[in-house]
């Protein structure tokens, strides 16, 4: 945890930014929402390239998917520091912007490996770190709950980008789909099953729509 906190404390030093809005919250929640700030927005505007820069439809559909999740979470953790009046930071840290930077200046199957390593894989695993630490030691309970709900669905990223990267590794990415192939296999719905619409209920004897009645 010292090493984050130490990693963290030198980059607001370094940076004099935005993100100072964010550090002003109490001991070390403002650096938990700082980092969280920054892995969003590298999340959201790495996939946004990626849905229209990668090569095949595994890392489209991949991007797609992480540009609607980490929306969601964003969303919620702005929520969290506006009822605080904080602002969370507007852009990628220093290191994130270097990795858009390399990936702006590939294509093709280079371009589909970094995004898979870096963004899917690495990135998502320094999140978990984050919001493992954010869940255990945050001083504020309702920032600690909000780490908590979003741990499953990091774990679950990293897990399909290694799936997608080993694709992209092996060449099967590559390969032609048999006609009627789901670009998303392997991919679930961006919500997860807890947090999915509930399905909708009739009353009880009112026949579904476009279902004939007998006749009296």
């Amino acid at each position: 945890m010292r090493r984050l906190l130490t990693v963290a404390v030198w980059w607001f030093m370094a940076s004099g930014s935005a993100i100072v809005h964010a550090g002003e919250a109490s001991g070390t929640d403002g650096l938990y929402l700082a980092q969280a700030g920054h892995a969003g927005r590298f999340e959201i505007e790495a996939s946004q390239m990626a849905a229209q820069r990668g090569s095949n439809d595994y890392v489209r559909e991949f991007a797609k998917r992480m540009i609607a999740d980490h929306t969601r979470i964003e969303a919620e953790f702005k929520a969290y520091a506006s009822a605080r009046k904080l602002a969370l930071p507007a852009e990628p840290d220093g290191g994130q912007k270097a990795i858009l930077a390399s990936l702006g200046g590939k294509t093709g199957q280079a371009y589909d490996r970094e995004y898979a390593q870096a963004v899917g894989v690495e990135a998502h695993r320094s999140a978990i770190r984050l919001f493992e630490e954010m869940s255990t030691h945050a001083t504020d309970g309702q920032l600690r709950d909000l780490a908590r709900k979003f741990l499953p669905m990091l774990k679950e990223h990293e897990k399909h980008a290694g799936d997608l990267l080993s694709k992209v590794e092996s060449g099967e990415a590559q390969r032609p789909r048999q006609e009627g192939g789901n670009p998303g296999r392997g991919i679930p719905h961006p919500l997860p099953p807890d947090r999915a619409a509930p399905p909708v209920t009739r009353p009880t004897g009112e026949p579904e729509r476009g279902t004939a009645q007998p006749s009296r």
